[in-house]
């Protein structure tokens, strides 16, 4: 039996039972409950999460992080976002770090931000918390970054560009859209579930 961890925001707390179910009986499932929200948050908590797992952290074979969504957010107007594209790239190689330190034995991949609904986007004193321009910039980042680690990345951006009718607002998913994203990603996951090495 392999042993999988589930890190990410809004968008990871959708899918993550159905994956569970997707994978019940080839591999455990473990995933903070709560939201991993930016990678500054995702770093704070990272340890105290994986002590709370019912799998302990060393004997995890396979960590499927994301995050971005946070992290690309405009809040109260502010023109600039949370997270700057390279304090993005920075962060996400300190966050790597963090979960090879974390998981010590577990193959690590990484899932890109999903897009929002722009028919109906949610503003903040004039200006969108989040676009999909500013969200594709990020995840090239997060693309360019994870080549030079030799991460694989789950492209659940491109992927979720044919589940807009499945949003049920402005950014989260209906029940269908988080399964058909967890059929993704057991879909990406499964080749390396089956592989015995761990990361390099």
């Amino acid at each position: 039996m392999k042993h999988v961890y589930l890190i990410g925001d809004s968008i990871r707390l959708g899918y993550a039972a159905h994956v569970r179910a997707l994978l019940e009986g080839k591999a455990t499932v473990d995933a903070p409950e709560e939201n991993c929200r930016f990678l500054q948050h995702t770093l704070r908590y990272l340890h105290e999460w994986a002590e709370t797992s019912v799998c302990p952290p060393e004997n995890i074979d396979l960590v499927h992080w994301n995050n971005g969504s946070w992290d690309v957010c405009h809040f109260w107007g502010d023109p600039e976002p949370m997270t700057s594209l390279t304090q993005y790239g920075q962060l996400l190689r300190h966050v790597h770090g963090q979960i090879r330190r974390v998981f010590p034995r577990a193959k690590i991949v990484f899932a890109t931000t999903t897009p929002v609904d722009e028919s109906r986007p949610k503003i903040q004193q004039g200006v969108p918390i989040r676009t999909n321009a500013e969200i594709e910039a990020f995840n090239q980042v997060a693309k360019d970054t994870m080549a030079e680690l030799r991460v694989p990345v789950n492209d659940l951006y491109l992927f979720a560009q044919d589940l807009n009718a499945l949003h049920d607002d402005w950014v989260h998913y209906t029940p269908e859209g988080s399964r058909a994203l967890a059929g993704k990603v057991v879909s990406f996951m499964e080749p390396y579930l089956t592989e015995v090495e761990t990361h390099e």
